[in-house]
């Protein structure tokens, strides 16, 4: 009896592509013959589909093509997985064995046994679909199919059912891989799940498929700001801005990003034109209040804060902010009221309670302080100032051993802060380590610290002992 061979859909095609090349370097024709090998000849490729697959894997940026010599003499493209390929493969394939294993366990039934549901169902007619390939007079069909799922996951997405959403919009994409508005979906539900990377490779394919998406470009920026790929960020929110002039939130979270990258006064700009299009937002004082705090400007950033608070009480970033510009202006009292605030209306933020600490430290009661950094730490052990505070507070109840333990894990975490390597130093000099010491304070003054006056006297007093 003659058996047919199934035609392969094009996302399915591309999958395979790219496990294959996931392997290591390979050709084009060596492609074709692993899967015509590893299928047991059920997965036979022409020519006429695969090295158009593979062109279009590479405009992509999934796969990356060198020209390599044979060992017959003749050249041969070679090609690799990127990153943003191999984030692909991984996000496609979970998809695609939630799918197998649906089948798997409708084809295990045994006749009177348990029902399947309608959704396991259409799983099966896909798959079915899929191995007998596509004809003209399915189209419609298909597109109608991708539009019901596509419906049914954004029930699942207002009901936040996270997995049952991305469940959904992977058979909408399944059965309509050109619908950008899909991967956007499931980008969306991917990042509300916390798979940051799935979500990236979504909004990468959703952009690819639709080049003026503002939407796409801004949630994949705000991905990158998460994931601190920080310049990223900004051309993502850079392509909104120009797309959409007169979006607020573009300009705000370009602003955002490059506070972080340390251009304060492209983030001042950004944050002026926030303002000048929505006045009314909170978020926008607030973000501006914090830069000007870090340019120095105390009574620039006392304003914004001010007037962030004024336009919604709620704001705890507004409170904690203007905390910080009142510790620094001295006033202690006033600081502590708006961390306290702060801390009230945002539980779970460790950067606050670690600022108020510091400002306990400041106020000379340590164990208060101490509470706070403690509650800081074991909240997020990957704050460094909050293990710099409390090393602070080991060291004026000279409590040194602990002191140098809570300083070495700030350092691990942030290399270069010269006040950190000079608070180490003192603690050091106390217990007469006095090589280590001296090497911390010239790393100090190296990162563009300065040792305390007492501890560089006690210092040169000790090499003067020493001599």
């Amino acid at each position: 009896m003659n058996s047919t061979k199934p035609d392969l859909h094009q996302g399915a095609l591309d999958l395979l592509i790219l496990k294959v090349v996931a392997l290591g370097p390979v050709h084009g024709y060596a492609i074709a013959k692993r899967l015509e090998r590893v299928s047991h000849g059920v997965v036979q490729v022409p020519q006429g589909s695969l090295y158009p697959a593979l062109q279009r894997l590479e405009n992509c940026g999934l796969l990356a093509g060198d020209w390599v010599e044979t060992e017959t003499g003749r050249e041969a493209k070679f090609y690799r997985l990127t990153r943003k390929g191999r984030t692909r493969l991984e996000t496609e394939s979970q998809g695609w064995r939630r799918l197998a294993g649906a089948v798997s366990l409708i084809l295990k039934m045994s006749k009177g046994g348990a029902k399947c549901g309608p959704g396991i169902l259409r799983s099966l007619m896909f798959l079915l679909w899929l191995v007998t390939g596509a004809n003209v007079q399915a189209q419609n069909s298909r597109a109608s199919s991708s539009a019901s799922y596509l419906e049914r996951g954004n029930e699942w997405m207002a009901k936040e059912e996270w997995d049952r959403a991305i469940a959904d919009y992977d058979l909408a994409i399944a059965f309509n891989s050109r619908g950008a508005i899909a991967y956007y979906n499931r980008g969306l539900a991917r990042r509300r799940k916390g798979d940051l990377a799935g979500a990236l490779s979504d909004f990468d394919r959703a952009i690819e498929l639709n080049t003026r998406d503002a939407k796409a470009y801004l949630i994949r920026g705000l991905v990158s700001y998460t994931l601190g790929e920080f310049d990223a960020a900004i051309s993502d929110f850079t392509a909104v801005c120009e797309f959409d002039p007169r979006n607020p939130q573009a300009w705000n979270n370009r602003g955002k990003a490059r506070g972080e990258r340390g251009d304060l006064v492209g983030a001042i700009a950004d944050f002026d034109q926030a303002i000048k299009l929505d006045s009314r937002n909170a978020v926008v004082w607030g973000n501006r209040c914090g830069v000007h705090y870090l340019r120095g400007a105390m009574e620039s950033a006392l304003a914004d804060c001010d007037r962030a608070i004024k336009l919604d009480a709620r704001n705890a970033d507004a409170w904690n902010g203007r905390g910080l510009v009142r510790q620094k202006k001295g006033d202690l009292d006033g600081a502590l009221t708006d961390f306290d605030r702060a801390v009230a209306l945002a539980p779970q933020q460790v950067g606050f309670y670690s600022n108020r600490g510091r400002t306990w430290l400041l106020k000379g009661e340590p164990e208060r302080a101490l509470a706070d950094l403690n509650h800081a730490i074991s909240l997020n052990r990957k704050l460094d100032e909050a293990w710099v505070n409390r090393g602070v507070v080991w060291f004026l109840k000279e409590d040194f051993a602990k002191a140098i333990a809570d300083f070495d894990e700030a350092l691990k975490l942030n290399s270069r802060q010269g006040d950190t390597y000079c608070s180490r130093g003192a603690a050091l000099l106390a217990q007469d380590k006095l090589a280590e010491a001296e090497a911390d304070f010239a790393r100090c003054r190296a990162l563009g610290g300065a040792p305390k006056p007492d501890a560089e006297k006690l210092l040169l007093e000790m090499n003067r002992r020493k001599r």
